[in-house]
Order: structure tokens, then C-alpha cells, then sequence
């Protein structure tokens, strides 16, 4: 993950210098995230990171708040934030993820804050558990979405039956 128009050396998070950071943002993947259990709240919104979330985030397991929201993160929402259970907030709208919400996301019972508006995000929304309780506003702006609580209905398409069973793909139809 990079920064517009920074040097790693003037990082700055929400317009406070955090000098030990800046490890943790000069580099992409490995090395972005430190695993430890210490973490509760992890807020780097508004601050122009650039590509992926690396699955290392999910070695963050004491985290309650992750808020990466309002940034230029691209890809796709790592399966591993699943592993976060105690996760409670999870912000990760105005982005430019794509592909699939994990369905692993569903596996996290204490989820009662959820954004993934303004994003690039397709399919099925996963249900279960907290899911359940999320409204449209958790997803608006994602045109390619589709299930409750949206009112764009998902179309199931069979590729091919394989020994007895049905392998297919969901696509989004509007109603």
C-alpha cells in the first residue's frame, strides 16, 4: 500500500504524526501489518493508500474496529478478515474493491456496524447471522450486488451438472 504524493518519512494518519507507523505502511503485503493480538481499533481512513489489503489482516485477531474506508484500496476484501471474531465495526466503503463479499464475513456474530458502500463490489450478498440485520445503506453504491436486503434480485445460472452435481454462478438480475 503507497500514499499519493508522500514520502514514507511524512506520513502522517488523521493529521497526527505516528512516527512508528511508518513501517507499517512503506510496504505492500508481508510486511504491512504486524501480527499481534494487542490491536483494538485500527483507523486509517481518509489517508490515499493505494492496492490491496493484504490477508495478514486477519493475524490482527483482538481487533473491534477496522475503518480503511475513504482511500484508493483496490482488489478484493480479503476471506481472513473472518478471522477477526471480535470484530464489531467494520468500514471499508469508498473504495475501489471489487469481486465478492466473503461469505466468511458471516462468521462474525459481534458485527453490529457494517459499510461497504461506494465500492465496486458484484454478486450475492452472503447471509447469516449479523448479516441478517444490515440495511441497503451498508451497500449503496454497488451496482453490481444483488439479494436482500437489496431489492435487485440474484439469478441463479447452471454452467454444467458433474456427477450429480449442479456447478453454476449467481448472476445479478433487476426484478
Amino acid at each position: 500500500m503507497s500514499i499519493k504524493g508522500h514520502k514514507s518519512s511524512d506520513l502522517k494518519f488523521n493529521s497526527t504524526q505516528v512516527p512508528y507507523y511508518k513501517e507499517l505502511v512503506t510496504r505492500l503485503g508481508v510486511d504491512f501489518f504486524p501480527t499481534s493480538t494487542i490491536y483494538k481499533t485500527l483507523d486509517l481512513s481518509n489517508n490515499r493508500f493505494q492496492g490491496e489489503i493484504t490477508e495478514l489482516i486477519g493475524d490482527l485477531t483482538a481487533l473491534m474496529i477496522l475503518n480503511l474506508s475513504r482511500n484508493d484500496l483496490t482488489g478484493q476484501i480479503p476471506s481472513m478478515i473472518g478471522n477477526i471474531a471480535e470484530l464489531e465495526s467494520l468500514d471499508l466503503s469508498g473504495n475501489r474493491l471489487h469481486g465478492l463479499i466473503p461469505r466468511k464475513l458471516t462468521s462474525l456474530t459481534f458485527l453490529s456496524y457494517l459499510n461497504l458502500s461506494q465500492n465496486l463490489l458484484d454478486g450475492p450478498i452472503p447471509q447469516g447471522n449479523q448479516f441478517e440485520t444490515f440495511t441497503n445503506d451498508c451497500y449503496i453504491e454497488n451496482s453490481g450486488l444483488c439479494g436482500l436486503p437489496l431489492s435487485k434480485k440474484c439469478r441463479y445460472v447452471v454452467e454444467e451438472i458433474v456427477c450429480g452435481t449442479v456447478i453454476g454462478i449467481i448472476v445479478p438480475s433487476e426484478i
